[in-house]
């Protein structure tokens, strides 16, 4: 699990198995889309963790208005739209919440489908998150 298309490339040139599954954290407004056409490209199937993004790391779901905008075409949460966004893409996800309330909002996925239109929109948010803003720097750095 979390394994880049490097990890995956040397694993594969080694494994009798390939893996049925690669946990990786990816959310609408953090993911690796090179990874993920690797994966599907290997029959591998991706398991987003982290799908509502993580607090100073993976951008502000709730705050984007493009989401927002989407959010409230569909009477959804922008929560809802993320996570729509992930099965949409055929990709599956795990996450967790203590209130059941949120639990159940969080699940209500099956009422409304996003648009190929809002598909793209929301595939092109991707945003650079300090951590892997500073890994590039630094990866740069050393070439």
């Amino acid at each position: 699990s979390n394994f880049n298309t490097r990890d995956l490339t040397s694993l594969l040139s080694s494994a009798k198995v390939v893996p049925a599954v690669n946990q990786i954290e990816h959310n609408v407004l953090h993911h690796d889309d090179e990874t993920i056409s690797f994966c599907k490209a290997h029959n591998i199937t991706i398991e987003a963790y982290s799908p509502l993004g993580r607090s100073n790391h993976s951008g502000d779901i709730p705050g984007n208005q493009e989401i927002q905008a989407i959010a409230a075409k569909h009477k959804v949460s922008t929560y809802q739209v993320a996570l729509k966004w992930i099965l949409q893409h055929g990709h599956i996800l795990t996450f967790q919440s203590s209130s059941k309330a949120h639990q159940q909002v969080d699940a209500a996925l099956f009422g409304f489908k996003l648009s190929p239109r809002e598909m793209s929109k929301l595939d092109a948010l991707q945003e650079v998150s300090p951590t892997l803003r500073s890994e590039v720097l630094e990866a740069t750095m050393v070439v």
